[in-house]
Parts: structure tokens; sequence; C-alpha cells
């Protein structure tokens, strides 16, 4: 039996293995587009602008091109609705949001997932690359929002930046106003102006703040639409006598908490509020900060980074700096809970060591603090980061001067030197105070810079006297050269450009606002042959203005 089940095995095989195989393997040449490079297609557009389509950008074939394109098609698609069937075409954007029911544009770091497909039109094979889509609104990066006003009553005006890359460009151009967009007047005197980058809350591209003795609004920044009074975000209700005169505010990413905004009021108190990590909740606490038994009276803020870095505020009534601390707590006692953030008031501290530094801790009766400002960070040691700040002030007879000093974040307390820590910190820090070569007067406005990116805007301090625009140039003991002599009123406001958008580097752009409505932007790459590049009149006084700068690190937070 074993051998007949052998010998039927093997005709088996024998007579199926020599029938002839007679099935149909004809083989077909894909001919697949080969993609440029394994990242995403990166489209980006702008609100009621056009959106650039370019597919062919992204491939190429390896067959005849001419007769490859005859058998393919193509498909945009943005929240899974086809936009374009073309590789190349331009299309108007506002006409995709309408189609995608797109309910929130991005901010400037935020795409939307689309994707980009190839399909071979007879067999229907397709070839798909993924599309980062980056839909900005309007108002975004670049832009300016100017605060004026006129027979004490506030208006804020929004300046479009564009660049013409035809004529290698900058231009500006005013487009609308608050009360324009709103149906809704700015009344009373302003006293503040503030963009805020991060305050995802009210819109993607942040806030505006509008102050006035009268009124304090936010505002969307991508629509120019009132979002709500800070009156009426306060739990348990409005402090009595809230008139806020200026905000400041605070964010980091990757910290894990939200965003930390502070207000300070017209009689100096400071009130505060905290967000939660994705920005959103949150009300003012409306019992203002205590500090020690001296009290404090704070009505403006210093220049700063983005981040938790202290914020140096001037106390008014005890001729002395105070500063926002941050510091990361941990809400619970096992690994990985989640952190908050804890913010308090430091009065500056002096040991009695120190030699050579403004007395930032106490400054004598008459002193008036010009500016404050973070500079950089310097470590003690391994375990302990310090921060350099600046300070520019008059004494009681009137001298002006230049002064840094070096705080511990932790305590407040003053530190005179600290040398240098290869590779991190190779510069080193001192606290000191430089008089300076000429007298600034206590009313000129004063610009600094906190960022490192900028060379030559770190190592100069803009000024203004009269209707003139110098600089105290910091490497050579703050001598003083004349930039700006011929604008044609009294300088009310001088701010930098922080953005690269254009034709002009950040800080390479200064604009100038002056007491009768003028509006310059000049390029001062070259800071001792300034150039203007856009001349503006507005009806009124410009109080403030602010740039649109959603870059969030390496710039200062004005």
């Amino acid at each position: 039996m074993r051998k007949i089940h052998i010998l039927f095995c093997l005709s088996f095989f024998l007579i199926f293995g020599c029938l002839e195989d007679e099935g149909n393997y004809d083989y077909y040449d894909i001919k697949e587009p080969k993609w440029h490079t394994d990242q995403p297609i990166s489209v980006y557009a702008t609100e009621h602008n056009v959106m650039k389509l370019r597919g062919h950008d992204a491939f190429r074939w390896d067959t005849d091109s001419v007769s490859r394109e005859r058998e393919v098609r193509y498909e945009w698609k943005l929240n899974d609705v086809v936009i374009a069937t073309e590789a190349d075409i331009d299309i108007p954007v506002d006409s995709v949001i309408k189609w995608t029911k797109m309910e929130e544009l991005c901010a400037t770091d935020k795409w939307v997932r689309g994707s980009f497909t190839v399909i071979d039109k007879e067999f229907e094979t397709h070839f798909m690359k993924v599309v980062s889509f980056f839909i900005t609104p309007y108002r975004s990066n670049g832009d300016w929002f100017v605060l004026t006003e006129k027979e004490g009553e506030g208006e804020c005006y929004f300046v479009k930046r564009t660049y013409n890359r035809e004529e290698s460009k900058d231009e500006f151009e005013l487009q609308d106003s608050f009360s324009e967009i709103n149906a809704l007047s700015i009344s009373g005197k302003p006293v503040f102006l503030g963009y805020t980058r991060t305050a995802k809350n009210v819109g993607p591209m942040g806030s505006i703040t509008i102050m006035t003795d009268e009124v304090a609004y936010e505002v969307d920044a991508a629509t120019f639409e009132l979002h709500s009074e800070l009156k009426d975000l306060f739990g348990g209700g409005v402090p009595s006598g809230f008139s806020p005169v200026a905000r400041v505010d605070a964010w980091e990413a990757y910290k894990g908490t939200g965003l930390c905004t502070f207000l300070a009021n017209k009689d100096g108190k400071l009130y505060r509020r905290q967000l939660s990590k994705n920005n959103l909740g949150g009300m003012f606490i409306n019992t203002p900060y205590e500090l020690d038994e001296k009290g404090y009276k704070i009505t403006e803020f210093g220049t700063r980074l983005y981040g938790f870095t202290s914020i140096p505020c001037w106390d008014e009534k005890n001729n002395r700096v105070i500063m926002i601390a941050f510091a990361s707590k941990q809400a619970g006692s096992g690994w990985g809970d989640p952190s908050y953030l804890a913010t308090s008031l430091i009065p500056l501290k002096n040991d009695g060591s120190l030699t050579n530094c403004p007395p930032v801790w106490g400054f004598e009766s008459g002193t008036k603090v010009l500016n404050m400002g973070y500079m950089k960070s310097a470590m003690l040691n391994f375990t302990t980061s310090l921060n350099v700040y600046s300070v520019i002030y008059n004494d009681a007879s009137g001298k002006t001067w230049c002064g840094e000093f070096i705080m511990n974040p932790s305590d407040g307390s003053i530190v005179q030197p600290v040398a240098p820590m290869f590779p991190f910190y190779p510069e080193g820090a001192d606290s000191r105070v430089v008089e300076c070569p000429v007298r600034i007067s206590d009313d000129a406005l004063i610009l600094v810079t906190c960022s490192s990116s900028n060379a030559k805007a770190k190592n100069q301090v803009v000024y203004t006297d009269g209707n003139h625009v110098n600089y105290l140039l910091v490497a050579s003991e703050y001598a003083s050269k004349p930039m700006i002599t011929d604008f044609p009123e009294k300088v009310t406001y001088i701010g930098y450009g922080t953005s690269d958008v254009g034709a002009i580097g950040k800080y390479d752009l200064l604009v100038v606002g002056g007491e009768n409505g003028t509006l310059k932007f000049y390029d001062i790459s070259d800071r001792d042959r300034p150039k203007c590049v856009e001349t503006m009149t507005f009806d009124g006084k410009i109080t403030m203005a602010k740039e649109m700068a959603t870059g969030v690190t390496g710039v200062d937070e004005y």
C-alpha cells in the first residue's frame, strides 16, 4: 500500500507539472512620480489673498513628461474637500475657506493637514503626498496697529505690511480702524497699546489691548473685533477704582502651564490671572498683589523676552525695582504629576558687598527711571542661573546713568561679578554703572533690546531728544551719536520691527511717530544713514504703535 501511494503522488506531479501555464501575466509599468523630498508639501496662504498651488514643484517624471501628463489627473484636498484638480493653479483663499468650512484660521505655527494626489486615469492608481496648509488671517506677522489721540479721544488703526517682490521693497498701507470695524468709538485719553502674541484664548493671532483713562478693550488681532472689556474678566467682580494703565504677559509653550497676565492699575496696584495649559478659561483675581510693609506702586513694566523670565517693575512709591518672579511647582507628589506656576513680587536685595552697581534696591528720592529691561542670562554655578538687566535713570541732580545688574531670580539678591562659564555663557557678567556722556531728558523715549539675535541692536540704546532720534553705543562707554535729525515734530513713539517678512530684517526697521500725527518707517540697517521707506499722516497724536510679531523665540515682547 505504501508503494502504491508513492507511485500515485509521483504520477500526479508528473502529469500536472507538464501542463502549460496559459495565464495572462502582462506587467504594467505604473510610472509613479518621483517626489523630491519625503517631507510634506507646505502651502502658505493669507486670508483675502491668493493661494498658489504648485504641484509640479514637488515631483518629476522619469518617463516622457508630456505624454505622462495626458495620462494622469490631479487632486488637492483639504478637510476631505477637493479644492483643485490642476497641479498648478492660483485660487482665492476666501473660496477655500468657504468650501472647506474652516471655522478658525491657523496661527503662524499651526497648519491644517491635506493632500496632493496624482491619479492615473486608466488604472485609477493614486500617488498621494501629504500637504501642510498654513492658512493665516489677513492681519498677521509684520503688520502694525497704531493708537492715536485727538481732543482727548482715542482711535486705533491697522497698517498692512507687504513685500513687493517685483521691486524688492517693503510697503505699508493704512487699511481700516477700530471704529470702522466695530461701529464703536474709543472713549477717553489713550494710555496704552499692547500686543500679546500668545493670547490664543482670544484668537489665532493673539490679542490687542487698548487702554484709555475710561475703557480697557481686549481685541482679536486677527479680525480687529472687540473681544471683551477687561473689567468683565474678574472673578468676584471688578475691583474698586479699576483703571488699568499697562499690561504684560508671560507664557512658555513647554512648561505645561498657561498664559500669565499682569495688569498695572492707575493707583499702582497689580492684578494677575493664569490661564490653563491650552490658554483657556481663567479670570483675573480681584485682590491685588501684596508685598512687604513698604507697599508698592507699579504703573509700568520693563522690556522682557518670551517666556517666564523675571519681569522688572518700577516701584514709584519706594524708588526701587521690583521683580515679577516665576517658579514651577509640582501639583502632586507622584512622578509625572502636572506642574503649575507660582508667581510672586520680589524686591531686590543688597547684602552690603556691592561696590559698583546701580542702587536698584532703593534709589535716592528724586530719581527718575527711564528704562529697564532684561539683557541676558548668566550662570553662577552649574545649578544656579542668574538674570542680567539694564537700567537707565536720571538721579536727583539730573545726571543720566546707564547701569547693569545681576539678579538671582530665586530671592532677588544682587550679585556683583559672574565669571564666564564655557561653553554655555562665555562672556560672563558684571554689575556696574556708568555715567552717560549726555543727559537724556526725563520725558525721553528709550528703546533697547533683550534679544541677542541682532548684535548691532544689542549694542545700542535708541533714545529721543525732542524731534531727534539718537543712539548710545554701549561698547564705547555709551557714546552718543545722531540717527534721525529731520523728523518734522516732537517724537512721541519709537519702536523696532522684529519680523522677517520682507527686505528689512529684524531690528533694522525703526518706526517713529510724532505729536502731530506723522508716522515714518525707517530702514536703519545703516544706522548712521537711515532711509525712510514710508511716511503716513494720521489725524491726531501718535500715542503708541505695536507690531504683530508672531514669532515667539529670539525677539522682544514689546
